[in-house]
């Protein structure tokens, strides 16, 4: 079957934006199985797909390493991938390459990211021998407040119009920000690197079954312009459907022949600000024109004890993206682990997975209660990772017994951050919430969000997640122009405190692009989706190489679990001996935690190895291929 949308049938108005709602309902779901394949010509890692039911456990994950030498790409599809790895191919370097695959990654995976949301990523510059984090997070409108999310009696609006109408979507930067990176970074320009991803929409491409399912059990709330493409006469598309997007489609050749003008200025940023100005929100053109992503200087550490086969003499320093993201706190899970002796019993010891736990709870209780954008409040990123402050941290850790109150406690990281005085006051504490548990970042765990890496023979490498927040953001694609709009907004507290509803103000994700340096150049660049175990997921995979000393394809198919969520291949003992611990974990397994796209640099071979993780049917592709 193919499925096709354009303009005449699309329709030019929306029969749902009047509605305070962005999505509308179908009443149908849909749960489906299959398994994705990848027929490319370049290199591409072996490309699994797990049934939800989590049948497909029972055999393991099994990563597979693709090595080359002059360029690589891992992403969650193999198309994108591929786009991406053919920039490379035709000289273009990894920033090049980033851009190509995020549009790409916008077309296969529209759940993911998208025109409509947000990027942040890390960026090593070969030339200056620095890394840097590009902000790309969509910003809540200049009229946005507390008090939108409420009526004019003052009775709270109700909750999918406050976490999907409206009122929730921030300015997108994941357009404005391809521009900068390439503009900063690449050799090419942004009209350059996007025709593959219009090319792609044009012609369509086969949907797989992790598409599938996704539309199948969010179609219920699609507006009109989503459904007409994703599910036509209320029936979701299925695996084996071609998938054509015209409108995205022309909306990419605008961005072909006129840059990003119309996206922020033009025909584009008007028909974004009536779609969501119709549905009860606040963006206004002045948003649009005036959204800039932002470049920072990045957190490090120095990992003291890695691997001698990892270091090879070497200083190891891991860096991550700054607040508002969740970089810190897999900064600070990493020190508070690394004298708790975790490669004493191993990488499969119900110690590691205790201690794990517990640093996780430990690193993000700062950041539950100080942490937001950091142009509107104070946050001690530093502090958070003085020596005396995890030293303090990690004699907290109980060695045979779990304690969630950990995530109420965080400490003084104020006493140990150095600097001038603040210039607001330390926020009062507040409840701790989990980015999995609330709609926005990890409402739909592992889907919301992708990542991808892309690195070049000179050394440059991109680590970048992309994210529309929500599973397919709002759940509305903007009529006529076919991309999904984010509902980041909906991440923000109505209440006092450091993430606050506010005007231009970026929130909380626990999204955390990361890279490992080896005497100041990468080593490893990794990242992941899924909500609030992001952080854990990517410490994971990063004690897995630098402490037990896995290749990255083992670090990557390494079982996972995260605080009471754990896959199927997590051997039994441990399940229980977690129990044991008092660790609250499920009765049964979950298909997956996390999608692990990663790419390890050898400089002394002068070799890329790039990894996909199975869990999510994605795919690494490498040019100049040396095995």
């Amino acid at each position: 079957m193919r499925r096709e949308n354009n303009r005449e049938s699309a329709g030019s108005t929306d029969s749902s934006a009047t509605s305070r709602i962005l999505g509308r309902s179908t009443g149908r779901r849909s749960f489906l199985k299959g398994t994705a394949a990848v027929g490319i010509g370049v290199a591409a890692s072996t490309v699994a797909s797990a049934d939800t039911d989590g049948e497909t456990a029972d055999d393991g994950w099994e990563a597979t390493a693709v090595t080359a030498g002059g360029g690589m790409v891992s992403s969650s599809h193999p198309l994108a991938s591929e786009i991406g790895a053919n920039v490379l191919a035709d000289g273009g370097n990894a920033f090049d390459a980033a851009a190509a695959t995020q549009f790409a990654l916008a077309v296969v995976e529209p759940n993911g990211s998208g025109l409509g949301g947000s990027d942040l990523l890390l960026a090593y510059d070969a030339d200056d021998e620095q890394c840097y984090a590009v902000d790309g997070l969509a910003r809540s409108p200049i009229e946005a407040s507390p008090e939108i999310r409420y009526d004019e009696d003052g009775e709270q609006k109700p909750p999918m119009e406050r976490s999907y109408g409206g009122i929730a979507v921030g300015t997108p930067g994941t357009v404005r920000t391809l521009d900068v990176l390439l503009k900063r970074w690449g050799t090419r320009s942004i009209r350059e690197v996007v025709g593959p991803a219009a090319d792609l929409a044009a012609e369509g491409f086969e949907v797989d079954q992790r598409l599938a399912e996704t539309v199948g059990w969010s179609a219920w709330r699609f507006n009109d312009a989503a459904s007409s493409v994703f599910a036509p006469d209320d029936e979701p598309v299925s695996v084996g459907d071609t998938l054509v997007q015209d409108a995205l489609a022309e909306t990419l050749r605008l961005i072909e022949s006129d840059g990003i003008d119309p996206f922020y200025r033009g025909e584009i940023a008007d028909a974004i600000v009536e779609f969501v100005r119709s549905a009860g929100g606040v963006m206004s053109a002045s948003d649009l024109r005036s959204y800039r992503p932002t470049i920072e200087p990045v957190p490090s550490i120095t990992f003291d004890e890695p691997h001698p086969a990892v270091a090879r003499g070497g200083e190891i320093r891991v860096t991550a993206t700054p607040p508002s993201s969740y970089g810190v706190v897999v900064l600070g899970l990493l020190k508070l682990i690394e004298d708790l002796d975790i490669d004493r019993d191993g990488a499969n010891s119900i110690e590691r997975y205790h201690y794990l736990a517990e640093a996780r709870r430990l690193a993000s209780a700062p950041v539950y209660a100080t942490g937001g954008d950091p142009e509107f409040v104070d946050v001690p990123a530093r502090g958070m990772l003085a020596d005396e402050y995890i030293d303090e941290r990690r004699d907290m850790i109980d060695p045979t017994e779990a304690d969630f109150d950990l995530v109420f406690e965080p400490g003084e990281p104020w006493s140990h951050q150095p600097g001038r005085p603040y210039v607001t006051d330390p926020p009062a504490g507040v409840s701790p919430s989990d980015f999995a548990d609330t709609p926005g970042d990890g409402t739909d765990e592992g889907e919301s969000t992708t990542h991808f890496v892309t690195a070049d023979s000179e050394g440059n490498v991109v680590s970048c997640s992309g994210t529309l927040s929500a599973n397919f953001g709002t759940g509305a694609v903007v009529p006529d122009y076919g991309f999904f709009l984010n509902n980041s907004v909906s991440n923000m507290s109505s209440e006092p405190g450091p993430d606050q509803i506010a005007p231009l103000r970026r929130y909380s994700t626990s999204m955390c692009p990361t890279m490992a340096l080896r005497d100041g150049k990468p080593l490893l660049a990794l990242g992941s989706p899924g909500g609030g175990s992001i952080p854990r997921v990517v410490a994971g995979v990063l004690t897995n190489v630098l402490v037990h000393g896995m290749s990255l394809a083992e670090a990557i198919s390494h079982p996972r679990m995260y605080m009471w969520t754990w896959e199927a291949e997590v051997d039994s003992a441990v399940v229980e001996g977690m129990r044991s611990r008092e660790h609250d974990v499920d009765d049964d397994p979950t298909p997956h935690i996390g999608d692990v796209q990663a790419i390890r640099i050898d400089q002394r071979r002068e070799q890329l190895v790039g990894v996909a993780d199975p869990r999510r049917g994605g795919a690494a592709i490498g040019t100049d291929e040396t095995s």
